[in-house]
């Protein structure tokens, strides 16, 4: 799979991708089309070079995207690129869908989306659905669990790490830093790791001194070059952020037993960041800090209630409570534990995205 973003000669495919679903969409006005591809807003996912899906949205200077069309080739259908398309257009995003259409809402909601609203449209009602911010369930090794499944069920997109095995084709590929500097991952290796992925979503090594700067610009035009559209910088020095080049996604490592840095918060005015691990509660925590001084949290990953569901604990009205479910690893209930946690988790982060509160400077 690889989800890039369109360009004039893909108007053809994707109108006749269109037109497998006229009553649904509507009219897809070529001229339109090109318009939104010259601003870099139409995304499609191809399978071995054929144009499978696609995803029309407008940029709105707010902030939000308005999704306008997606569809995928009724071939295709069930094999997840609708989802993944969705989940490329950046966050926070919104769309209409009219009330009767039942596989539609349906769609939306399994992918995380709220249902926000139901207001008038010209001819039908329509269900006004947000997804405010990204979640991301980043886990590979380990025997007995399906964890793309864990990941499409909690409303999640599917991530790994360079040193994990990826149990799918993951929406995002993770840099295992303490890997790549004990020698064991090199940056060729990492490399061949996105140019046989082709993730939307990759990291460059993090960022730890100036001196690595001309490192960093090396990586990040690699990145580009191999189709990455979300290329992230970790920044683990104190005036880092401000070499992180603006059409980058500043990731946070959320402090924890394995990592974490947390910038100067007004360095992340005006920047838009990820949220690398941590518990939900640190999440939560620090994503109100960086909305204060005007950051943009557009996504997080993590996998704490997968150690969580092992033990029997599951994520609920905002804390840690114990389940009866059992604690083998491989049972199904603790797989629906994960499932409901992540949910959970999901849930929290899209009520905190737009939270007010008062700047701290």
């Amino acid at each position: 799979m690889l989800i890039t973003t369109a360009v004039d000669v893909d108007v053809d495919s994707i109108i006749k991708i269109a037109h497998q679903y006229r009553n649904e969409l509507g009219y897809v006005h070529p001229v339109a089309l090109h318009e939104h591809i010259a601003k870099g807003t139409v995304h499609v996912c191809k399978e071995d070079g054929r144009i499978v899906g696609f995803v029309d949205f407008h940029a709105r200077r707010d902030g939000w995207q308005t999704v306008y069309h997606l569809a995928t080739d009724k071939e295709f259908v069930g094999q997840s690129v609708g989802r993944q398309l969705l989940y490329s257009v950046p966050c926070p995003m919104r769309l209409k869908v009219t009330t009767d259409n039942e596989t539609a809402n349906r769609f939306y909601a399994n992918a995380g989306m709220r249902l926000v609203a139901t207001e008038l449209g010209r001819k039908r009602p329509l269900n006004v659905y947000e997804l405010r911010i990204l979640g991301i369930f980043c886990m590979g090794n380990g025997p007995g669990v399906t964890f793309p499944t864990v990941a499409r069920l909690s409303g999640m997109a599917y991530g790994t790490r360079s040193s994990e095995t990826a149990r799918a084709w993951p929406y995002m590929l993770d840099i295992d830093w303490k890997q790549f500097n004990d020698g064991k991952l090199t940056w060729p290796d990492y490399m061949a790791m996105v140019n046989e992925y082709r993730p939307v979503q990759a990291m460059c090594v993090d960022y730890e001194s100036p001196e690595q700067l001309p490192q960093l610009k090396q990586q990040v035009d690699d990145l580009r070059a191999a189709g990455v559209m979300r290329i992230m910088v970790c920044p683990k020095f104190p005036g880092a952020v401000a070499d992180i080049p603006d059409n980058c996604i500043v990731a946070i490592s959320i402090p924890s037993g394995y990592a974490g840095f947390i910038p100067d918060l007004p360095e992340l005015r005006s920047r838009r960041l990820h949220l690398l691990g941590g518990t939900p509660h640190k999440q939560r925590e620090y994503t109100l800090r960086f909305q204060a001084v005007g950051g943009t949290v557009i996504s997080f990953d993590g996998n704490s209630h997968q150690r969580a569901a092992q033990t029997g604990s599951v994520f609920a009205s905002g804390k840690w409570l114990r389940s009866s479910v059992a604690t083998k690893y491989d049972a199904d209930d603790v797989v629906g534990t994960m499932v409901q946690s992540g949910k959970n988790w999901l849930s929290m982060m899209q009520a905190t995205i737009g939270y007010r509160q008062e700047s701290l400077f």
